[in-house]
Parts: structure tokens; C-alpha cells; sequence
């Protein structure tokens, strides 16, 4: 399959809730997130020779009817009204699935992946807003590619979307943690070396394994916790070489010679130390490796708001994308 034929519209994901008539600036972006009661936004004004950050913060609110008020000031403050939004979906607000090829007629695919899909969700289909991306397809089976399908409920989007449009932010794309790491690897990916991702949560990580650009394998590994309370790191990295030998397998690449981690919470070098020992490769803490940031900004970026950023980098080139 020609890569190159693939579309942008993962990232435009649910696009029918937000279509926005307004002209939107191309130099400016922003990026919000919505968890635990704390809402985060960045905002980069891309120049030819510096991403300029005009708007990070964090700001902690007690309930939802607190946000129209909060987002409001910040639409004022900081003049975004002409400002294109991307909104970074929590982990909890969708599912990834990977699914095997479907063999059913084109036709017929939509019709496929719906009943599919159906059975992978505890609400109804009528409630869901999904989109698919097929992955590239494996050496041994190349008209068969694994399709990788997101869903979400449309009830839980609306409210959020609602809650923008009535604050004068226009949302334009709603993206994923894991197209977000694919932007943030992407960066070190201007040779043939292929590139892995761990991202800690609290119960769970992200594994994205990609090679020039392009996205070939994502998982989700729920953490295991030992007899001492603490990560079963043992177990993890043989989880993560099983993946490593999939990917070998599979697309007949060499296995990951970068491995990335970085952290939702907790002491990324600490656990960059431990995984180096584990899987016996060097595994580096993330940094934004960009000559277009202020030195002062990229701490706090890979610190707190590394995804945000993943979310809001150029994607010219990038390769993890879905349907016409």
C-alpha cells in the first residue's frame, strides 16, 4: 500500500461536531487537555526560525461549571478567537483497538468495522464517534494490514466541544496521546533507525514502536505491581521485547535502536536507568531535541506539558492516519 495516499483525518477526528467558518491563523495553535479537575493549554506562534510559546498554564478548577468562566478569560487574555485548537483526548476518553484485516469487499468495510466495533464498546453505536487508520502492512501479509480503530463517545465529546465554541475557542482537531508520541518521535526520525515510545501512566503505559515517521504498532501494557509495591519492571520489559520480536517479525525491521521513555508522573531517569538495565539497550528520557525553542521552555515542556506539545507539532510527513 502507498503510504502516501493515506488522509489527515484522525486528527480531525468527530470533524462533523466543529466545523468553524471563522478564518484561523496559520502561524498560531493551541493545545488544550482535561484531567482531574486540572486544565491545561499551550499556545505556539510558529515563526521561520522559533516556535515561540505564548501561553502555558495550568490551572486547577473544582467542578465543570467553573470551566466557561476559565476558558472565557483565557479566550480575552490571550486573544484566541482566531486561534486553531487542538484538544488531546485523556487515555479514559477512548479506546484503541487493533483489529485484524477484515476480508470483505470495500463496499463493505464501514459496514464491517461497525459490528466490530460495536462489540468492543459498552455503550451503544449509536453513541459512538469512531475513526480508523490501517497500519502499515506486514511483510508476510501485504493486502492484510491490522487497522487500528478509535472510539469515542459522542456524548462525552459534545460537552467539551459545547463548552469551547461557547468560550470563542474553535476546535479544528481532537488528537490522541499516542499520535501525539508519534509527533515527538518523528523528530529524531530522519534516518532508517526505528524509534520506540514508553509513556508511563499511573497503571499503564504506551507502547509506540514507528520508523520514519510512520506509526507500524501502539499497546497499551498494564503495569504489574510486585511483592514490594513497586513496578514489576522485570515483567514489563519482557512484555515490551515480546513487542520488540512482533515488530522484527512482522515488518522485517531490525528491533527499536531508540528507545524513548517519559512520564505522566514519577522520576522519568530513574525509570530511563531501570529499562536500560532491563532490556539491555540504552533507554534515553525524552528530550525535545528542536533548535526552534527557547532554551527556557523546553524543561518545563518535556516537565509537564510534553504531550500538549507532541500535539501541536508540525505534522508534514507524518504517517498514522485514516479514511477519506
Amino acid at each position: 500500500m502507498d503510504l502516501s495516499h493515506y488522509t489527515e483525518k484522525l486528527r480531525q477526528f468527530a470533524e462533523s461536531f466543529f466545523k468553524e467558518e471563522r478564518i484561523l491563523s496559520t502561524t498560531h495553535r493551541c493545545c488544550i487537555s482535561i484531567k482531574s479537575k486540572v486544565l491545561s493549554i499551550i499556545g505556539v506562534n510558529q515563526h521561520a526560525e522559533i516556535n515561540e510559546i505564548f501561553l502555558l498554564e495550568e490551572i486547577k478548577f473544582d467542578d465543570f461549571k467553573s470551566l466557561p468562566l476559565i476558558l472565557k478569560g483565557l479566550v480575552d487574555r490571550y486573544k484566541l478567537t482566531t486561534t486553531p485548537v487542538y484538544w488531546l483526548l485523556e487515555t479514559e476518553d477512548y479506546q484503541l483497538n487493533l483489529i485484524e484485516s477484515m476480508p470483505v469487499p470495500k463496499n463493505e468495510f464501514l459496514k464491517a468495522l461497525t459490528w466490530r466495533v460495536r462489540s468492543l464498546i459498552n455503550y451503544p453505536i449509536e453513541d459512538a464517534a469512531f475513526e480508523y487508520f490501517e497500519l502499515p502492512s506486514k511483510k508476510s501479509a501485504p493486502n492484510a494490514p491490522l487497522i487500528g480503530a478509535v472510539t469515542s463517545q459522542k456524548s462525552r465529546l459534545h460537552d467539551i466541544i459545547s463548552l469551547c465554541k461557547d468560550s470563542g475557542l474553535s476546535i479544528v482537531k481532537i488528537d490522541i496521546p499516542e499520535l501525539a508520541l508519534l509527533n515527538l518521535a518523528s523528530i529524531y526520525e530522519n534516518d532508517d533507525k526505528s524509534t520506540a515510545f514508553i509513556y508511563f501512566y499511573s497503571d499503564y503505559v504506551i507502547l509506540n514502536i514507528s520508523n520514519r515517521k510512520t506509526l507500524y504498532f501502539t499497546r497499551r501494557i498494564t503495569l504489574s505491581i510486585n511483592t514490594d509495591k513497586e513496578i514489576d519492571y522485570e515483567k514489563l520489559s519482557l512484555e515490551i521485547l515480546r513487542y520488540f520480536d512482533f515488530f522484527r517479525s512482522q515488518w522485517r525491521f531490525a528491533a527499536p535502536a531508540r528507545i524513548f521513555v517519559a512520564a505522566d508522573a514519577g522520576n522519568v531517569d530513574v525509570i530511563a536507568n531501570i529499562l536500560t538495565e532491563k532490556l539491555l539497550n540504552p533507554v534515553e528520557k525524552y528530550i525535545l531535541n528542536s533548535t526552534f525553542l527557547d532554551e527556557k521552555k523546553k524543561s518545563e515542556l518535556s516537565d509537564k506539558y510534553l504531550l500538549d506539545y507532541g500535539c501541536i507539532l508540525k505534522r508534514d510527513g507524518l504517517n498514522a492516519s485514516t479514511r477519506n
